[in-house]
Parts: C-alpha cells; sequence; structure tokens
C-alpha cells in the first residue's frame, strides 16, 4: 500500500488529521501518556470527559461556523494548550476541565480539517488516502505504546503539547469561507450515526473490559499491541478496493466475532496471541470502515460537517461503551461481559440496512462513479429531476407512460438512498451544472 503524495494537496490535508488524531490517541483517549499521569479508573473518567466535549463540540460547532476563526476560540485553544501543559501538576478537577477545553479545541481542528477535506478533489484513492492516515497515526499510538514506560514524567506531557502547539499555529486563525455548493445543515440524519455509534458502544466496552483481563501479559502488549493493527490496513485497502466499504464492515464484524470465540478458554499465551491478532484487525477493518463511510455520507451530501459528525459519533460511542462496562461490571464477571461486548455488533446485524447501499471504494472521480449505478435511461430522468421538471412533462420527453416514469423513478430512489425528489435534489442538486 504505497502512498504516492506527488500532489501538495494530499501532503497538506492528511498532516493535519494524523497529527490531531495521533495526538488524541496517545494522550486524552485512553492514551499511554495518560496512564502516566492517572489512575486507572481516573483516566477512564478522563477519557469520557474529553470524548463528550469533543462530541458536543462538533455537534454544536456548525451552529457557529462564522466564529471559527474569532478570538474565542483563539482563547480556547490557547487555553487548552496551555491546560495541557500544566497536566502533570494540575488537581483532578482542573484536570477533568483541561480534558473538556482539550475536547473543544479538537473538534475545532476536525470541523475546519473536513470542510478543507471536502472542498479538494485527491488525485489519489480515497481508500489509500483514509488507510494511510490510520496507519500513520496509529504507528504513532505503537512508538508511544513502547517507549511511554521509560519516559519521564516530567517530558512525557511535551509530546502532546508539540502536536497541539502545530495544530493551532496551522489552524488558529483560521477563517477561510466555506464552499458556497457546501450543504452546511446540522448533523447528519439518525440512519448514518447510529449504526456507527452501536459499532464503538462495542469498541468502549472492549477498551475497558477485555484489555485489562490482558494485563498479565504487560511487558509483551507493549511491543505486539497495534502491531496487528497496522498490518491489517493493506488488507483493509486491498478489501475496500476490489469490493466495497461495506465489505470492510462485514469483515471487521468477522474477525470480532473469532476473537471472542478464544475467551472461552482460560487466557493463556497461545489464545492472548489469538485475541489480541484479531480483536486488533478486527478493529483496523471497522476503523477503515467508518473513516470511508464517513467521508463518502459528507461527499453525497456536500456536507463537511456530516463528516466530522460520524467521526464524533465514533468517539462518543466508545465512551458510552467504556461506561456501560463501568456499570455492568460489578454485576457480571468478565467472561460475560467479553460476550456482552459482542451484542452491539450483534444488533448492528439488525440495523444494517440503515447504512445506504450507494457507497462506492476507491473513486478518483466521485460524481461521475456515484451514479454509475443507474441505467443509462435512469440517468437520462435523474438529470430531468434535477432540474425539477414535472414527471408529466419527463414522461411526454422520453415517449413513455406515467406507470414506466414512476417505476424508473423508485429505482432511481433506491439506488441513491434518496426517499423523494425533494431529497434527491437537496442532495445532488449540485451535479445538474456539471453534468
Amino acid at each position: 500500500m504505497r502512498l504516492d503524495l506527488s500532489n501538495k494537496a494530499e501532503y497538506r490535508l492528511m498532516l493535519p488529521i494524523v497529527l490531531v488524531y495521533g495526538s488524541i490517541i496517545i494522550f486524552p483517549a485512553y492514551g499511554p501518556i495518560l496512564s502516566l499521569y492517572s489512575s486507572e479508573t481516573s483516566a477512564l473518567l478522563l477519557s469520557t470527559l474529553f470524548l463528550f466535549s469533543f462530541s458536543a463540540g462538533i455537534f454544536l460547532l456548525p451552529k457557529f461556523t462564522k466564529t471559527l476563526g474569532g478570538k474565542l476560540w483563539r482563547f480556547i485553544s490557547l487555553s487548552a494548550i496551555i491546560m495541557v501543559l500544566l497536566f502533570p501538576a494540575l488537581e483532578i478537577s482542573m484536570q477533568c476541565f483541561a480534558m473538556m477545553l482539550t475536547g473543544l479545541f479538537s473538534a475545532r481542528i476536525v470541523v475546519l480539517w473536513s470542510m478543507d477535506y471536502l472542498s479538494e478533489n485527491l488525485t489519489v484513492s480515497y481508500g489509500k488516502f483514509f488507510t494511510s492516515i490510520l496507519f500513520l497515526s496509529y504507528a504513532i499510538l505503537y512508538v508511544f505504546n513502547a517507549i511511554s514506560p521509560s519516559l519521564h514524567r516530567s517530558v512525557a506531557i511535551f509530546f502532546p503539547v508539540f502536536g497541539f502547539s502545530v495544530l493551532f499555529a496551522v489552524f488558529g486563525s483560521n477563517s477561510k469561507p466555506v464552499s458556497g455548493d457546501m450543504n452546511l445543515s446540522n448533523i447528519p440524519p439518525v440512519k448514518y450515526l447510529f449504526p456507527v455509534f452501536i459499532i464503538y458502544i462495542s469498541a468502549g466496552i472492549t477498551y475497558s473490559g477485555i484489555y485489562p483481563q490482558i494485563a498479565q501479559f504487560a511487558f509483551f502488549e507493549r511491543y505486539y499491541n497495534v502491531l496487528p493493527f497496522l498490518a491489517a490496513l493493506p488488507f483493509a485497502f486491498w478489501v475496500h478496493k476490489k469490493r466495497n466499504v461495506k465489505a470492510l464492515l462485514w469483515t471487521g464484524i468477522s474477525l470480532l466475532g473469532f476473537s471472542f470465540l478464544f475467551h472461552i478458554y482460560e487466557l493463556k499465551a497461545w489464545n492472548y496471541i489469538f485475541i489480541q491478532t484479531l480483536l486488533q484487525a478486527g478493529w483496523a477493518f471497522m476503523n477503515s470502515f467508518v473513516w470511508l463511510f464517513a467521508s463518502n455520507i459528507a461527499r453525497m451530501n456536500r456536507n463537511p460537517f456530516y463528516f466530522s459528525s460520524i467521526i464524533a459519533t465514533f468517539l462518543l460511542g466508545t465512551s458510552v461503551g467504556s461506561a456501560t462496562f463501568l456499570a455492568l461490571s460489578r454485576i457480571f464477571q468478565s467472561i460475560h461481559m467479553t460476550f456482552i461486548s459482542l451484542l452491539p455488533l450483534l444488533c448492528l446485524l439488525v440495523f444494517a440496512q440503515m447504512i445506504p447501499n450507494n457507497l462506492k471504494n476507491d473513486m478518483e472521480n466521485f460524481e461521475s462513479q456515484h451514479i454509475d449505478v443507474l441505467t443509462r435511461r435512469e440517468k437520462e430522468i435523474f438529470l430531468m429531476l434535477l432540474d425539477n421538471m414535472k414527471n408529466r412533462d419527463i414522461a411526454e420527453a422520453l415517449s413513455i407512460s406515467p406507470n414506466t416514469l414512476k417505476k424508473h423513478c423508485g429505482s432511481i430512489y433506491r439506488k441513491l438512498d434518496v426517499e423523494n425528489k425533494t431529497e434527491l435534489i437537496r442532495i445532488y442538486g449540485y451535479m445538474k451544472t456539471a453534468n
């Protein structure tokens, strides 16, 4: 999976999101650096506060789009960086406040990045672009998993501070206007958010309930954890390229399901290897699915907030999963919690129809490939619908009966995953002039 970034646009887009995601997963979101300053219980609380704050920021920021480059956000960003720098010396209450500020700061960066991303036409495939982002971000996590126990507490905090400071330098005064053809309605419909939320409830339970069970292999875990994730990403790219986005989801569910089967045995070195390998590989496919799903939905709707909202939803689901584990761990034994973590994924099988069927794989030209699911006649009708022509006029222009036109329209709506003509024009209206 070699990524040729000969176009500077790919560098400009990739490096900031790798830096923000890498900084998040090494520190405020259950990161190894956070564990240097907090007990297991405190780290769980602080990470949950960060994730809730991040998600709230993502969902609320569309209401304040014009102020993203204003003094208030510069003040919040600088305050967050300073609080992170002072984090080792703070009391738990102030650490909580620091996490909430960091969540808002990170949310603003992701929203601004999603605007930049949607305004660009990549010269590399979307599958390669996002699996490369995940690979680089989790490579950062792997390095800090390996070295964090040997880092001095007074030094370790400078790594996330450096990452956040660079991001502030890049986005601190960003007030770039959003392209006029972007739809800036607030958040995606529930049908897009709910499947992602369900998936990552399982992730939160897995992190809080399963990983503590393998603490006896802490030294090996330090160097092996994340490696299967990194190794699985080229395969995720290949599956996405040969099949489609949904194939990543089904592959991820299958791998996670197999990993849970090994929990029925007493934990030994042999089944630790199987559990960790399958878990990490499964979440590599799941993460690839969510990032590419978010990209597809955002480009389908020409809405950058769809991308950032879906990313926020998977982090929110993770925090809800962790809270669920804390609530149920006193009632159920660890073996039961393992199978409880599988329940959300089983529920997802029931709600899978909420995931659009028209998700594409590698898209060098998203718009043209997106309507390739339509027949030649359906494409003719599609363009006439975008011109808001009446059904009677379309039928006369194409010399077909009203019933035949009704069947064609139903097929178009089903293939493009829209409810009616109004939604079709709202989502695909920007394509009218391009065709």
